[in-house]
């Protein structure tokens, strides 16, 4: 006897559950966030320079290099950046990868849904610089 406890119907096969997987993990991006991205750091990349340059010269005058807060922030951003941002490429990949060969495991492949998710990896990779060169903007404005 079949159990009915409520209205809604499980997907029977995984390409049936595939659209909503994308949706969930971010596969159907648009191809203008990596757009977005990228102007964004164009657009922000002088201002932040320009604000903390004048910051980075002042503590040049500091003897400890312990109290040097501008440039102990400037370098261990750098690096958290693109530590999260190569993080996120390798989450990216490894989503995209896998819904494609949900795909072709149940013989309803069709490249147009996919390659979204594979050009969204600039988009996730870029993500956490642009998040950090904002945080920047906002702290040094």
């Amino acid at each position: 006897m079949r159990d009915d406890r409520s209205s809604q119907s499980e997907p029977e096969t995984v390409a049936q559950a595939m659209p909503t997987v994308i949706a969930d993990i971010g596969l159907d991006a648009h191809p203008a966030t990596t757009l977005s991205s990228f102007l964004t750091l164009c657009h922000l990349t002088p201002f932040v320079l320009a604000a903390r340059i004048p910051k980075l010269l002042a503590e040049t005058m500091i003897y400890s290099p312990f109290d040097r807060d501008e440039t102990r922030l400037a370098v261990a951003e750098k690096a958290e950046a693109v530590l999260e941002g190569t993080i996120a490429f390798q989450c990216q990949f490894a989503a995209s990868t896998l819904a494609m060969q949900a795909a072709f495991v149940e013989g309803r492949f069709d490249p147009h849904d996919y390659l979204n998710g594979f050009g969204e990896l600039a988009s996730k990779t870029l993500g956490p610089a642009v998040e950090r060169l904002q945080l920047n903007a906002d702290r040094l404005a």
